[in-house]
């Protein structure tokens, strides 16, 4: 079933792992195009991994952490994307 919006669209689909296992996954799609993303994960020189809290509506704590990600526009290169 795929489930659309103005943004994103949702494509389940079953993809079957080497051991024989199936697992589901969804495929977004970005304004109706399969879309990159960019994501990093900043270290500091002290050692120490940055993330981000962000807010996700759709799930049962409203947050989430993350490492900054972008997507990727049509002639924009990954690290423009950041």
């Amino acid at each position: 079933m795929r489930e659309k919006s103005s943004f994103i669209t949702s494509i389940p689909y079953s993809f079957t792992l080497n051991n024989g296992k199936v697992i589901e996954r969804e495929k977004l799609l970005k304004n109706g195009q399969d879309g990159s993303a960019a994501i990093i994960m900043p270290i500091t020189s002290d050692n120490e991994i940055l993330t981000v809290i962000e807010p996700r509506v759709f799930t049962k704590r409203t947050v989430a952490v993350s490492f900054p990600a972008g997507y990727i526009e049509k002639g924009e290169d990954q690290y423009e994307a950041l």
